[in-house]
């Protein structure tokens, strides 16, 4: 799906295994959101540390959704 840098230059990867089976499935209504993932690994308001894996970082960015 994709391997971008973060504001950090930390590489971070999306396979499409973990958008389908993880994201999409835990949270369906991010299918609308791809770009803005993107653009919030690259630009975040706040990062926090996982409570589940001392490796992972979960990246926060506010948007106001607009549906037509």
């Amino acid at each position: 799906m994709f391997r971008i840098k973060d504001h950090l230059n930390n590489t971070i990867i999306l396979t499409k295994k973990c958008w389908t089976k993880h994201i999409l499935k835990e949270h369906p209504e991010m299918d609308l959101f791809y770009n803005e993932l993107r653009n919030t690994i690259k630009k975040p308001e706040y990062i926090f540390k996982s409570k589940f894996s001392k490796n992972s970082r979960l990246y926060f960015k506010g948007y106001i959704a607009l549906h037509k």
